[in-house]
């Protein structure tokens, strides 16, 4: 190599070197302090997609395990409200009982009538008023939620439109939506709670046209011991839908299980792919670090090597 003063060509080099340490060890400080081994996507340019990709369907599963929870307490609710409407059933069925039998007197059966028909009106009470964010729950009103309801006007354009086809049984109620895309069985299941009033209940018992308080009694002794089978239908049918409460509830859990086992194992390649491990980076760092000071300590003496030639010169 020829010795000259213009270009230092030893300098340069290890002017290069010293860029090139000076970036790394500014990497690793930077992975060091964020903890994360992806902060852009220069870092690798596939892993922060999938990272991003993965990011993105947590994030979408996390709110399905919202969803889940609000209904799992809206379903709560439901069967809590249906609990008390089984205790007054109960109750109304002691009382058509006492009134059954000859020893009541006319004026005691008036009383018992009485409390019967309170009882009544609570169960009546209690279909309307039980509500969970807005929603009623026993008013018959939730499984009436049809498909038109639900995608409201996403559905009326010209080119999607509801089939008349699709507002069947299977897909009306509420819809649960867990998932992070829109398939039926996968993403969305529906809950349906039936008329839990007395017209409800009592639907089934003769004609349904019929008022639930004309279909039952205890004025007369005879009209109590039929009342006894209507109400013993009324009871059919509040455990036909607490029934499917528990079993409901017992689906939602499942579900919230499994997405809080997705949502890990997901978070698990995330941290395989974003998190940096600390053991190689520190390797990465001290050797960083190193090669930064000797690379400076050379350049240094690179840039002694033009005073070589001054001293030829004054020879």
């Amino acid at each position: 190599m020829s010795l000259n003063i213009n270009t230092n060509l030893a300098a340069f080099k290890a002017s290069n070197r010293v860029q090139s340490h000076y970036e790394n060890l500014s990497r690793s400080v930077h992975r060091l302090t964020t903890g994360k081994r992806l902060n852009s996507s220069e870092d690798s340019p596939v892993d922060m997609a999938v990272h991003n990709v993965h990011n993105g369907r947590i994030a979408t599963l996390e709110k399905g395990k919202q969803n889940l929870h609000d209904a799992i307490s809206m379903v709560q609710t439901a069967e809590s409200a249906m609990a008390r409407i089984d205790e007054l059933l109960i109750k109304m069925k002691e009382i058509a009982t006492n009134s059954a039998t000859g020893t009541v007197t006319d004026v005691q059966r008036m009383i018992l009538s009485s409390e019967f028909g309170q009882l009544a009106n609570e169960i009546d009470r209690i279909s309307r008023a039980t509500e969970f964010k807005g929603h009623k729950l026993l008013d018959g009103s939730l499984s009436e939620k049809d498909m038109a309801l639900r995608y409201g006007s996403f559905y009326t354009t010209d080119s999607e439109r509801v089939i008349e086809d699709e507002f069947n049984q299977e897909q009306s109620g509420m819809k649960i939506h867990f998932g992070v895309r829109n398939e039926r069985q996968e993403d969305y299941y529906f809950v349906r709670i039936g008329d839990l009033s007395m017209n409800g209940l009592l639907k089934g018992v003769g004609d349904p046209d019929v008022d639930a308080y004309d279909k039952i009694g205890i004025a007369s002794q005879h009209d109590a011991q039929q009342t006894l089978e209507t109400i013993n239908s009324a009871l059919i049918a509040k455990e036909g839908n607490r029934y499917i409460m528990g079993i409901m509830q017992n689906r939602l859990e499942a579900s919230l299980n499994f997405r809080e086992d997705e949502i890990l194992f997901l978070n698990g390649i995330n941290s395989q792919l974003a998190d940096v491990d600390f053991a190689t980076e520190m390797s990465v760092f001290a050797k960083s670090q190193l090669l930064m000071e000797a690379s400076t300590a050379i350049l240094a003496q690179a840039n002694v090597l033009p005073r070589i030639a001054m001293k030829l010169l004054n020879f």
